[in-house]
């Protein structure tokens, strides 16, 4: 049981860290599709990995907004 969530905590961060890179880019005033495009991720891939990982998304955005 311990070595599944260790595992599934491994493959969301890259996941997390792609929305991350794209979330980044677009406030430095990218347009969503040009972020996507940058990180080489499909923009329906981007709104999935948020769908699936709002808790994660919320911290990231919370880090960016405070360094901001």
């Amino acid at each position: 049981m311990c070595y599944k969530r260790i595992m599934k905590a491994i493959t969301r961060a890259p996941r997390v860290n792609t929305v991350l890179q794209v979330i980044q880019l677009m406030n430095n005033g990218m347009i969503i599709v040009d972020a996507c495009r940058e990180v080489g991720v499909p923009r329906s891939t981007f709104y999935d990995i948020c769908k699936r990982n709002p808790e994660a998304v919320a911290k990231v955005q919370e880090i960016i907004e405070a360094n901001a």
